[in-house]
């Protein structure tokens, strides 16, 4: 199946993604998404480049640096397709990936492993809200 994702397009500040990350990120996110893409037949990318954020880039930006976009686990990524196929992204990302902490944002979403069990969330107003799954 061909790839439909680039590393270079996953990465905020675009220059710098160390070995280990570009493994988590084909690993953890490209992997599970390829099928999720594939079934979805429209495009799907990371939002605003939102998967790996070093922690300098973290700190620039007034953030904490405790984020999962930070990779210190498994990571995280923002996804995003046109808006009338992000309820049916939803879906397949539930029923065809293991991310075990998934938050739907009005425009994208966000997707990480920090979680032991599978834990749902919506996001209002920036503050994320328990959904039972």
């Amino acid at each position: 199946m061909k790839s439909f994702f680039k590393l270079k397009n996953m990465v905020i500040d675009g220059d710098y993604l160390p070995i280990s990350v570009a493994d988590k990120l084909r690993e953890f996110h490209i992997g599970p998404m390829e099928s999720v893409r594939h079934q979805l037949g429209s495009a799907v990318w990371a939002s605003e480049k939102s998967g790996y954020r070093n922690l300098v880039w973290e700190k620039q930006h007034g953030r904490s640096g405790n984020s999962e976009h930070c990779f210190e686990g498994k990571g995280a990524v923002d996804w995003c397709t046109e808006p009338s196929k992000l309820d049916e992204l939803y879906r397949l990302i539930l029923e065809h990936t293991n991310y075990t902490r998934i938050c739907r944002y009005p425009t994208f979403i966000h997707v990480d492993y920090k979680a032991e069990e599978r834990q749902l969330f919506t996001c209002d107003g920036g503050d994320w809200v328990y959904v039972n799954p």
